[in-house]
């Protein structure tokens, strides 16, 4: 079994330490501390050894202020092939997604994701794809659960300079003019 561990020295303008424990590479948890009047503790520790293709991750921070968690939430991915499916829960629970993406060639991609609000029972559903038509060109686009169609063609000029164009429609309301931008 192989352990490894950082303890950084406080840095006095931030006001924390942080403690990260690495086990065998599968196996990770930080650990930040406020050194203030009222400090907070994060905690986060993710394992990706357990399952072949799984990885799951859980956080939690305590605010010594008020006494209680002022933030939680789990993540968990499984990778399979060129297909990876993920679900998490933030907000403190309260914010639940699900996603696929399939990586169907080195050039083609799609991805759907289902989110609810459950504080709010309001949710959100997306379907989305990525093309690379060569080394330095893409086209993305998405459809949202409200008729909204965007769309983003991205060429890379020369190395560190892009050029982009975008477009947003709505696919139930045509008499709606879309936007265009360029960047």
């Amino acid at each position: 079994v192989k352990v490894t561990a950082n303890v950084a020295v406080p840095d006095v303008l931030a006001s924390d330490v942080d403690l990260v424990v690495t086990t065998g590479g599968s196996t990770a948890t930080e650990t930040t501390i406020g050194l203030s009047s009222t400090p907070k503790v994060h905690f986060v520790a993710s394992n990706s050894g357990f399952v072949s293709g799984m990885t799951s991750a859980a956080e939690l921070s305590f605010d010594m202020a008020k006494g209680g968690l002022s933030k939680y939430g789990f993540a968990t991915s499984y990778k399979q092939g060129d297909m990876t499916a993920v679900a998490q829960a933030t907000d403190k629970l309260d914010t639940v997604k699900v996603g696929l993406v399939h990586n169907y060639s080195d050039a083609f991609s799609w991805a759907a994701e289902y989110a609810k609000k459950l504080s709010k029972d309001s949710s959100t559903f997306t379907v989305g794809q990525s093309f690379k038509i060569d080394p330095s060109s893409s086209i993305k686009a998405k459809l949202d659960n409200n008729g909204v169609l965007s769309a983003v063609y991205k060429l890379e000029v020369k190395k560190g300079t892009s050029f982009a164009a975008t477009a947003e429609m709505s696919a139930l309301n045509l008499e709606k003019a879309p936007k265009l931008g360029f960047t």
